[in-house]
């Protein structure tokens, strides 16, 4: 499980204020634009289950989102998380404390083991290199249009791009599974 951010980045200003004659320059301080993190658990049979929170996560968005994928099905008709499970999370503030410990209790009936990757390394992670391929299909021509007037909608069909044998291949990456 981990999450990335999804940001439509507005390069292009289409107002500003200058004399006549002389170069517009416009300054602020922060200009916000449309943000999304997506929450992902990714498993040897590819993506098991995603959502989005508008903006950044927090713990209760964290929380929210592993009480959602536990009573999950993937489109075969698995649940999402299975007695006997494990799941890997990265040491993010928002997975530790209270977090840590409400899933700790929330799973120990259900036979699903909560572990952490060491601290700093992302290389460990199987889910990074599918934000990594999902961010690298948005790039494409063919989604510029969608990411602009749905961004949730065109990561969730770039997300259609990773396979199986992707995720596959991404879990032997990590170098602690042989898959």
């Amino acid at each position: 499980m981990d999450e990335s951010g999804y940001v439509v980045t507005v390069a292009n200003r289409t107002r500003g204020h200058s004399e006549v004659g002389t170069r517009c320059v416009e300054v602020e301080r922060y200009h916000p634009n449309p943000n999304v993190t997506l929450n992902l658990i990714v498993g040897l049979n590819g993506r098991m289950y995603h959502n989005f929170v508008d903006g950044t996560s927090d713990t209760n968005t964290y929380l929210q989102f592993m009480g959602e994928a536990s009573h999950a099905n993937t489109e075969n008709g698995i649940s999402v998380i299975s007695p006997g499970d494990t799941i890997i999370v990265d040491n993010s503030p928002l997975h530790r404390n209270r977090a840590e410990v409400t899933l700790a209790n929330f799973f120990a009936p259900m036979g699903v083991t909560l572990i952490f990757m060491p601290v700093y390394s992302p290389d460990l992670s199987a889910a990074e290199p599918v934000f990594m391929k999902s961010k690298i299909v948005l790039k494409q021509e063919r989604f510029q249009t969608i990411i602009k007037e749905n961004l949730k909608f065109a990561v969730s069909l770039s997300l259609g791009e990773v396979t199986t044998s992707d995720t596959r291949e991404f879990f032997n990456g990590t170098g602690m599974f042989n898959v």
